[in-house]
């Protein structure tokens, strides 16, 4: 972006090419719908499904709540924040206000959704290592509120320290408006950077961190035989921060590297790199929905494919063989075997629960989100039954990773067999985990690379440079028609200045009242009449407003009122970035408070305060301009000032007490060793007591007495 225009250029709205503008339109939208639509679906399934009408151990019903957060987190990204990121371009935007509040809209749900997935993550954390750790469905509402609610305040927070309008050049006759995080603000790098470790790095750090204590814990699990479900749920683990992580890395590092080299790319390349950087991190919206679809929980697979059917099969093997078997669906996606035996035990599970019941003394029974078994985690074991691979009812299966985490089970990929003759079993099944945290079936997909725009103008950049950096001078004075200008403005001394009305509208809410069609109707050629201003001042006004011209500081006693009386943000921003750094002694801080508190200068009034409150009462009573601080910029000064002075008195009161806790320490010490004949004193003395020692001698010498009184005062001086 171009910090410096000393040209007098034509303001336009929209200078991309109408080509690049179709294409990031059909992308974005194509992206927003295909987002909104699988969300919503999702959340209409998640809505419909029957719920079990037991509770049992191990069932996280909250793990649905979280996903119900996410899916509509994305399902608002695609309905408000990608259509207002690609309305950007085309929008009339003029107050920092509007502006701020449409980065705010375009970023907030984005947000929430990192933050959903961080909740997620340590949810499938928990369920893991902490299966028995079931907060309650209150506690898990507040927490989603508080998801909500702290990223709207991190949002706002972010936008209001980085976002602004400032114009920016196209070409050597044109510039425009641009809304956008400004890198020339003062809080801009610290804000950028606060905000990428809070939102990004840190939750990528976390869920890397926690995708590898599961992946060593399925490990130390399966060690002697690695199951079919461990190695699904460590590859699901691994795509869910693949999936988070490759979003993001474009945008983070193209923040990055223009903070650290203040890149100097041209309009076109600036912007098609900054969309698309952002629209592959609003693009997150449509990978979480893959993930659920070909990778979680069964009911989505099951309406996709039109199954209402159990996906259990049962394979009668041998001569007698009977046996009864039950899929419930929803929620309860139980297995239920049941044939001869002593002790044949069938249950319902929840979703990934397996219950058993087969032939011979050894029947097994389990239930719960986490089957109960003898090699497992909370889930079924690798070998039990009367005895493996026996012909008495043997049953050979392989158990889950943990709580709420279910998957195939069988000797041979999830089927159970025998080879009893006398009625063995033979049962067929895939289950599904819970949606916080389901287990993958499917490849993974290829990752596109989000980042290659970027490198493309990365690589433009570097071979080119910044061709427009250097600033250029010209002297126009508005004094013919230019640039199809359409009104005239004349002040005094007859003096004419040729304007746009288009351009002074859009940046003064004066000029646009004063120079509507009907308003210059009523004037001969346009030309109107402003009373009372110098042409050389209004001339250099002109010239900010148009071209960015750089404020100096002479110029500011005359920009700045008719910035005030026209209410041109633009240039009271630039007025008060040019004085900002030149506040440096208490003078210079009384002299440009008085400005700040005139126009309204509330960044310039801050840094003011800041160096006013340092200075004691009288050094502010003493300079002239003390009458003149305004109420709200006093009090400012007032709690500034309360503030070091706690500080320091704290800081006096520490310092006292140590040293009158040291004297009597020694005083006591003296004391007692005398008296002692030469014992030394204990070492588990209180202070009280040292203290009541002392004034106890100094019963017996009248110099001690007057030690003793001496330290009373100090101790109800520091006390």
């Amino acid at each position: 972006m171009a910090a410096n225009m000393t040209c007098i250029r034509s303001y336009v709205i929209n200078p991309m090419d109408s080509a690049s503008q179709h294409i990031m339109t059909v992308i974005s939208y194509s992206i927003a719908i295909l987002a909104a639509a699988s969300n919503a679906f999702i959340i209409y399934l998640m809505l419909r499904a029957k719920k079990p009408r037991v509770l049992k151990a191990f069932y996280r019903s909250h793990a649905s709540l979280f996903t119900l957060s996410l899916s509509f987190s994305d399902v608002l990204t695609g309905t408000i924040s990608i259509p207002l990121q690609n309305a950007a371009r085309i929008m009339n935007i003029h107050s920092s206000i509007v502006c701020q509040t449409h980065g705010i809209l375009i970023l907030l749900f984005p947000t929430i959704t990192v933050l959903n997935l961080m909740v997620i993550s340590i949810e499938k954390y928990l369920a893991i290592f902490y299966p028995f750790y079931l907060p309650s469905t209150r506690a898990v509402r507040g927490l989603i509120a508080s998801m909500w609610l702290l990223g709207a305040a991190i949002t706002t927070a972010y936008n209001i320290n980085t976002r602004n309008i400032f114009p920016v050049i196209v070409n050597e006759d044109s510039y425009t408006l641009v809304c956008a995080p400004d890198s020339s603000l003062p809080t801009y790098s610290a804000t950028v950077f606060a905000f990428l470790i809070l939102v990004f790095i840190l939750p990528i750090v976390a869920q890397i961190i926690f995708a590898l204590k599961i992946r060593r814990h399925l490990k130390q699990r399966h060690r002697w035989r690695p199951s079919r479900q461990a190695l699904t749920l460590n590859k699901f683990l691994w795509l869910s921060v693949v999936a988070f992580t490759v979003p993001c890395i474009p945008w983070l590092l193209y923040l990055m590297i223009n903070i650290i080299f203040q890149l100097k790319l041209d309009y076109e390349h600036d912007t098609l790199a900054r969309y698309c950087t952002f629209l592959s991190l609003l693009s997150n919206a449509l990978i979480n929905p893959v993930i659920y679809f070909f990778h979680s929980t069964r009911q989505f697979r099951q309406v996709l494919c039109n199954k209402r059917s159990p996906r259990c099969a049962v394979i009668p093997r041998g001569n007698g063989g009977a046996f009864a078997f039950q899929a419930a669906g929803g929620d309860v996606a139980a297995v239920n075997v049941g044939g001869f035996g002593d002790r044949v035990i069938g249950c319902t599970g929840d979703v990934a629960a397996i219950c058993i019941g087969g032939i011979g003394d050894g029947a097994i029974g389990g239930g719960g989100d986490g089957a109960i078994g003898g090699g497992g985690d909370g889930a079924i074991g690798s070998a039990i039954g009367d005895g493996v691979n026996s012909d008495d009812g043997a049953i050979g299966c392989d158990g889950g990773g943990g709580a709420n985490v279910g998957g195939d089970i069988g000797g041979n990929n999830g089927a159970i067999g025998g080879d009893n003759d006398d009625g063995a079993i033979g049962v067929s099944c895939t289950m599904q985990a819970s949606p916080g945290v389901g287990l993958p079936h499917e490849q993974e997909e290829d990752v596109p690379d989000y980042g290659k725009v970027f490198k493309e103008s990365f690589k433009v950049f570097k071979e080119q440079g910044p061709k427009d950096s250097a600033p250029q001078t010209c002297n126009l004075d508005f004094s013919k028609q230019w640039k199809r200008s359409d009104a005239v403005l004349t002040v005094d001394n007859n003096q004419k200045f040729h304007v746009h009305t288009a351009t002074l509208a859009r940046v003064s809410p004066v000029f646009e009242e004063l120079l509507t069609p009907e308003n210059l109707a009523k004037y001969p050629n346009k030309e109107l009449y402003l009373p009372g201003k110098n042409a050389d001042e209004f001339r250099e006004f002109l010239k900010v407003l148009y071209s960015a011209e750089p404020v100096r500081e002479y110029k500011i006693h005359f920009l700045l009122p008719l910035a005030h009386e026209f209410k041109t943000l633009v240039v009271l921003k630039r007025c008060e970035e040019s004085l900002m750094p030149k506040v440096k002694n208490e003078t210079l801080a009384f002299k440009y408070l008085s400005i700040a508190q005139m126009y309204g200068l509330e960044m310039l009034r801050r840094c003011c305060v800041k160096i006013l409150k340092y200075k004691s009462l009288p050094d502010l009573r003493a300079n002239r301009m003390y009458r003149e601080i305004a109420p709200k910029s006093g009090w400012d000064i007032t709690e500034g000032r309360v503030e070091i002075l706690e500080s320091e008195l704290g800081q006096v009161q520490t310092k006292l007490s140590t040293i009158c806790e040291q004297l009597i320490t020694e005083l006591f010490g003296e004391l007692y060793t005398k008296q002692s004949g030469g014992r030394p004193p204990p070492m588990n003395a209180t202070m009280a007591n040292k203290l009541c020692f002392v004034k106890d001698s100094g019963i017996k010498s009248p110099e001690i007495r007057i030690i003793s009184e001496a330290l009373e005062k100090l101790e109800k001086l520091y006390s």
